[in-house]
């Protein structure tokens, strides 16, 4: 059985991210120090449909506090009994919604995590391997932090250049006073990436996770710009992935012509461009190996090289047919279509494939 948890439960007010930002600091003894344990901020990006969101999150919201939504989630599970998370949720973009936490990572891995698989609609903001490495590079330079641990993996068959070349899978835990220097010196000798890391400030510390989780050592004015620092550095970024999913779809659309009204299909795809890897038969295999999706009615074709294959999306339940050459990869949308997949496809894309791949959409007419 799980320890009895404490709630988090922040005054009322009608906040602003700013404001709530700063009831947090006022509020610090409030808040935090009643528990037996230090607790931290964690904030998770989750990408979603403008105009979905407060429907998805209406049956568990328990206070509107302005710009903010007091909400709290089952925790499930048969040990359980009739817990819930409290999460503070704001609409930091139309397509980005950020949910304030002091939970546990239990109590996120059963509560918001399993609310973004089941839910269409939703899908966790993750950050590419390069831009991951990009917004480290980036704290570095502006905060010049130390480094005091990182994570990083390597995918068996990553392509990644490096000077030893195994296909082995490698994890990567490390804390020490070099730590910035040898994640560079991994990535070049054994093509590990980092997938978190852990920076000391003056002011505290922060965690950068690429599955879009930030955490907050300590609740201060400094930490929370460092965070809105972060933010303001990959939107960019995040706001095209999210909208160009968003966008793949098939419809029918009316067309007037000559006194005659037509129903055209109309197609808008996916397309992942490869720049490192090409698609072959052994690589497909590996595609096919993934934990996320199902594939059916799959073939290939050698010469000029070719895939087609109908894709299950195993949480969603949505359904994409895929249709790629050597150097392309196509995703034609079918049945609930829903842009998280197609963006959860695409990660596996750059995390097992080619971490230079891009995203893009391809829109036209059907016949």
């Amino acid at each position: 059985m799980p320890l009895e948890r404490e709630g988090f439960l922040v005054p009322d007010g009608k906040h602003t991210r700013e404001s709530f930002q700063r009831c947090l600091i006022d509020e610090y003894k409030q808040l935090f120090q009643p528990a037996k344990k230090r607790k931290w901020i964690k904030i998770h990006g989750v990408r979603t449909k403008a105009d979905k969101w407060q429907e998805h999150l209406q049956p568990f919201l328990k206070r509107k506090m302005g710009q903010f939504w007091h909400v709290q989630l089952p925790i499930s599970g048969q040990d359980s009994g009739n817990q819930t998370v409290d999460f503070y949720v704001c609409n930091y973009t139309p397509e980005l919604l950020l949910f304030y936490t002091a939970s546990t990572d239990w109590e996120y891995e059963r509560s918001l995590r399993i609310f973004i698989e089941e839910t269409i609609g939703l899908g966790r903001m993750w950050i590419g391997p390069k831009t991951f490495e990009n917004l480290i590079l980036f704290f570095v330079d502006r905060y010049q932090p130390s480094i005091e641990r990182f994570f990083a993996r390597r995918n068996k068959w990553d392509n990644f250049p490096s000077k030893i070349k195994r296909d082995v899978k490698r994890r990567v835990d490390w804390g020490a006073e070099d730590s910035f220097e040898t994640m560079f010196e991994l990535r070049d000798q054994y093509g590990i990436r980092p997938t978190a890391v852990l920076m000391r400030f003056k002011d505290g510390k922060i965690q950068l996770n690429n599955d879009g989780v930030f955490v907050l050592t300590r609740i201060n004015t400094k930490m929370f710009e460092a965070f809105e620092a972060a933010l303001n550095f990959i939107g960019k970024e995040e706001s095209f992935l999210t909208t160009a999913s968003q966008r793949v779809e098939l419809h029918l659309e009316k067309v007037g012509t000559e006194g005659r009204e037509l129903v055209v299909p109309q197609l808008i795809s996916g397309a992942i461009s490869l720049k490192r890897a090409k698609l072959a038969d052994v690589i497909v295999n590996r595609i096919m190996q993934g934990e996320k999706f199902d594939f059916i009615d799959s073939a290939t074709h050698e010469g000029s090289f070719s895939w087609v294959a109908t894709a299950i999306d195993k949480d969603k339940k949505s359904v994409f047919g895929v249709n790629s050459n050597e150097s392309v990869i196509h995703l034609i949308p079918q049945f609930q279509v829903t842009f998280e997949s197609f963006l959860d496809f695409y990660r596996e894309i750059l995390e097992e494939i080619d971490s230079t791949a891009s995203f893009q959409t391809l829109g036209g007419i059907i016949g």
